[in-house]
């Protein structure tokens, strides 16, 4: 007799499109301070990710309203309070590759962010999809702003379809299996996938 209960997994998509974003570069003159430069730029409303730490800091922020007056003030407020401060509009690959060599020129700690899996290019806000299979294993994958901005599709359940696929084998069967109802908490939507099927066809 075939058991009732069906295999389940989830399936759990993070979504970072919005918001403006910007490179934050900062003399700080130490870890301690750069470290302190977090929860100031937090606590002016921004998500900010270390790049750098050291006598120099870099840090990639993103606001969730697009506003440029806000970017300006922010960069006033750092340049009152460090002797050397910018705040450059975007993030991209060259900024990133600024980055990288302030943090050998000056000796400091370099904190990779993630790339996306389908162009590459780095992003230190992803989208980030995620799967949590039913023997516990979880396995993720990060997409860039533009790769998800540019996909076609009209639903949430298509977008997770189109991501799934366009990360092919991180997944594995689990890009094929039925997508549940998606529950939404802010900006994070929650599927539940049956694999029961795919169990029966293995």
């Amino acid at each position: 007799m075939a058991s009732s209960v069906k295999a389940s997994a989830q399936l759990e998509l993070c979504l970072r499109v919005a918001g403006q974003r910007a490179f934050v570069i900062a003399e700080t003159g130490s870890r301690l301070r750069s470290r302190r430069l977090a929860q100031h730029l937090r606590a002016a409303g921004w998500d900010a990710r270390a790049i750098v730490t050291g006598q120099v800091a870099v840090y990639a922020i993103r606001d969730t309203v697009e506003d440029g007056a806000g970017l300006a003030a922010l960069e006033a407020q750092l340049k009152r309070r460090y002797r050397m401060a910018v705040c450059e509009p975007g993030f991209s690959e060259g900024l990133y590759r600024v980055a990288q060599e302030l943090a050998e020129t000056a000796e400091a700690e370099f904190e990779p962010v993630d790339h996306c899996v389908i162009c590459g290019q780095p992003d230190p806000f992803p989208t980030v999809l995620s799967a949590v299979t039913p023997d516990g294993r979880v396995r993720s994958a990060p997409y860039c702003s533009h790769c998800v901005a540019s996909s076609e599709a009209s639903t949430y359940g298509r977008l997770c379809r189109s991501l799934l696929a366009a990360a092919g084998h991180v997944f594995g069967s689990l890009q094929d299996a039925p997508l549940g109802r998606a529950r939404r908490k802010g900006a994070v939507l929650r599927f539940p996938i049956n694999t029961e099927h795919l169990a029966s066809a293995s």
